[in-house]
């Protein structure tokens, strides 16, 4: 997946493996699994971290303790997906280690998921990797490059396909 810079395999920052992977993939990997995603993905949910100071960026929560998965809900395939997980599009950007959803929390309360849009579209100079960008109730990002994409815009798309380049 090209996630080596300098030949040290990257790490993000500010997440931590069942956040990322599901279950079955951290058995059949353990902590080599960042090999599977894309570097520019590391770089790019870094940044939108930092984005948000002060608040937590929830992807998979089925490593965490029960208390917490009463609050953030149940996720196992937020990050990556192995093949054969039966979760989205089979050759979808989550399939190549390109893609998230996830959710931004401050304190008790959900941002919505419009308004982390809004600043992650405020702030696109900081985002250069970012390429697909989902218009739902969650967050979707994506560094995969769609076929004819020009470099320097995001594909906003939503579950009907309807999209357009910003």
């Amino acid at each position: 997946m090209g996630n080596k810079i300098g030949g040290y395999r990257m790490k993000p920052k500010h997440f931590v493996l069942h956040e990322l992977f599901p279950p079955e993939t951290i058995k059949k990997h353990g902590d080599d699994c960042y090999f599977l995603l894309d570097v520019n993905l590391m770089i790019t949910i870094d940044a939108i971290h930092d984005l948000f100071p002060g608040s937590v960026m929830i992807a998979n929560t089925w490593g965490m303790i029960k208390e917490s998965i009463i609050r953030y809900g149940t996720y196992t395939y937020r990050g990556y997906r192995p093949v054969g997980c039966g979760v989205g599009k089979p050759a979808g950007a989550h399939y190549a280690g390109k893609a998230l959803d996830f959710d931004v929390w401050r304190g008790k309360k959900k941002l919505s998921a419009e308004y982390v849009r809004e600043i992650i579209i405020e702030n696109r100079a900081k985002l250069p990797h970012l390429k697909g960008l989902e218009e739902s109730d969650w967050l979707h990002i994506d560094v995969m490059e769609r076929k004819g994409q020009p470099k320097d815009k995001i594909c906003v798309f939503d579950v009907n396909n309807n999209w357009m380049y910003i």
